[in-house]
Order: C-alpha cells, then sequence, then structure tokens
C-alpha cells in the first residue's frame, strides 16, 4: 500500500516564474498560483470567443483556478454545491441554449458524480464541456488525498478527452492551451454534439497572494467553430420525393432531439404536403405549439399498442426525424 504524500515545498519554488502581475514579476510560491490562474485565463477566454455563454462551477479547492478564471470572465457562472445536480442542471442549460456549456469540478470523486449527466449527454447528443482540476502527476497513485484515476474516466461516453497537464510558463504552452479550449467547444459542438473532458493538473500553492494575481485577460476575438447545418444531397431528397408521393400511408416520427428553432414549422408542413400524421415523443419540440387542427399525435402509446390497429394501418414508409422514440409502443 502506497504512503500518503503531500506535495512537496521544494517544488513550489524550482517551477519557473509566472508571467508579470501588476507590473513587477512574481517570483517563489505566488509565481505557481499566478501561473495556474494565467492557464486557466486562457482556457476559458477561449471558451467565451468560440461561443460558451454559461457556467457551473462546483465548490472545491484544486479547482480554484479554474473558478476563479470563471468567475471574472464574460462567461455567466452558477455556482453549485452538489456535483450532480450541477451536472444535470448544466445539461438543461445546454439544451435550451444550444449550445455548450462548461461544468467544472474539483478533484476525486467530485468527478465521478459528474458521470449520470454525462451518460445523458453522451446519449441526447447534448454539448458539455467538463473540465476537472486533478492532483499534478507526482500525487498520483501514492496515496494522496482526494485522489483518484481520472484519465479517460468518463470512457467512450466523452466525444473528446484529453489529460491537459501541468501549467507551463512559455508563450507555446500558453498557446497551447488556448487552443485546447477552442477544440473542446468544436468537438462538444459539432456532430455528432455531446460532452468533451478536459482533465487538468494543478500544483499547490494553487492561487497566489491577492496583490500578486495577475489581472484578468482581455476578451480574445472571436473564434468561428459554431457547426453548419446539415442538408442532405439533393439527389437523396428527390428520390424520397418520388417515394413519398407514390406511396399513401406514411408516418412521420419525431424523436427526442432539439433539432432546428423552427424544425416544429418545418414538420407541420411536411404532415401537410403529404398527409402523413406526425408522432411526436414527449422530449421532442414538435410536440408543443401547434395550432388545432394538429398533425401531432401525442398519445399514440394507446393504439399502437392495438395488434389489430397496427396490422390494419401499417406505415409503408417512415420518416424519422431524431432519436428513437422513447415509447416502447
Amino acid at each position: 500500500m502506497p504512503s500518503r504524500v503531500t506535495e512537496p515545498l521544494g517544488t513550489r519554488d524550482a517551477a519557473a516564474p509566472a508571467s508579470e502581475a501588476h507590473g513587477a514579476e512574481v517570483r517563489g510560491a505566488d509565481a505557481h498560483g499566478a501561473l495556474n490562474v494565467t492557464w486557466s485565463d486562457r482556457f476559458v477566454s477561449a471558451l467565451h470567443a468560440a461561443g460558451v455563454r454559461e457556467a457551473v462551477v462546483c465548490s472545491g479547492s484544486r479547482s480554484a483556478p479554474l473558478a476563479i478564471a470563471f468567475g471574472r470572465s464574460p462567461i455567466e457562472t452558477r455556482v453549485s454545491l452538489d456535483e450532480r445536480a450541477a451536472g444535470f442542471f448544466a445539461l438543461g442549460l445546454a439544451k435550451a441554449a444550444r449550445r455548450p456549456v462548461a461544468l467544472v469540478c474539483t478533484s476525486g470523486s467530485a468527478a465521478a458524480n459528474f458521470f449520470p449527466a454525462v451518460v445523458e449527454a453522451s446519449s441526447a447528443r447534448v454539448p458539455l464541456i467538463v473540465a476537472t482540476a486533478d492532483r499534478p502527476p507526482e500525487l498520483r497513485d501514492t496515496g494522496a488525498p482526494q485522489t483518484i484515476d481520472q484519465i479517460k474516466l468518463f470512457g467512450g461516453l466523452v466525444r473528446w478527452f484529453v489529460e491537459v497537464g501541468v501549467p507551463e510558463d512559455a508563450r507555446a504552452m500558453l498557446d497551447y492551451v488556448s487552443s485546447l479550449g477552442t477544440r473542446a467547444v468544436a468537438e462538444a459542438w459539432h456532430a455528432p454534439a455531446g460532452p468533451v473532458h478536459l482533465n487538468f493538473a494543478f500544483r499547490e500553492p494553487l492561487l497566489p497572494s491577492p496583490e500578486a494575481l495577475p489581472p484578468a485577460p482581455a476578451p480574445a476575438p472571436e473564434t468561428h467553430v459554431a457547426p453548419e447545418p446539415l442538408r442532405a444531397p439533393e439527389r437523396a431528397i428527390e428520390r424520397l420525393a418520388k417515394m413519398v408521393r407514390s406511396l399513401r400511408r406514411g408516418l412521420i416520427v419525431c424523436g427526442p432531439d432539439e433539432g432546428a428553432a423552427d424544425l416544429s414549422h418545418r414538420v407541420a408542413r411536411l404532415a401537410e404536403v403529404t398527409g402523413y400524421p406526425v408522432l411526436a415523443d414527449p422530449a421532442s419540440p414538435v410536440r408543443y405549439g401547434h395550432a388545432a387542427p394538429s398533425p401531432v399525435l401525442g398519445a399514440y402509446d394507446a393504439f399502437l399498442r392495438s395488434p389489430t390497429f397496427a396490422d390494419r394501418f401499417g406505415p409503408e414508409i417512415v420518416i424519422q426525424l431524431g432519436a428513437a422514440l422513447t415509447s416502447k409502443a
């Protein structure tokens, strides 16, 4: 059994000096804390430039540099005391905003409490950017407190994982952590959307003294990573239109997918042109907002479970939009 260790004081003075703060060079222990904050600032600034507008930060000490960075950024940041609740709250924010939301926690089992929300985000194709703080490499597998193996913690559920590494005070490395912020947004947002995981290792002291805190960075130039709408090839559309015109009994199925903002209107128009009824999942936006009479059938479970009805009115063609229906009918 490995003995429990704490971070050696010697490592605090051995690291490269952090960038200058308030016009004076930061030295010694403050250099580590200042570098942690600068590193986090660069990452968060890149997230905002790429389109992130909201974040949920959980309480904890190891993630303090990230919390400081989010707290003084233009990103609207909410604080949660419970990681499991924070995960689902961030999931809801991302669904409502139709854009990635950042989710931050400290090291250890805190990150494991994000697992249910990550599972849901992966299945529902919701973009989440999970940033977990971690002990530095020399404190892993040594019995250090609040330390678990966080490398690829969420396995194949995330669209992308990166072990960010310990902050380094070099221009190339600061550019590197900025690039990770941009890529995180792109990987989470592009189809199929879903969660991404970045694991940040921070050495103590986590923060500098208040007078050595580096100034907040200026806003970074906007980067364009939002996904472009996908459009089916013209030949495929023509082939489907020809098939629809030749089949009288059809069905339009709308699963639990956010889709485009005007999806409900487009589906209603498609139903009007084809004469096909629409089965809309309760989690689909197509289910709501239609004026009567509506082609959308909500309580379809009741009649689909009838063998007589299914045999008599079985469709010749099914047009599915989004994921499969939640109902087993």
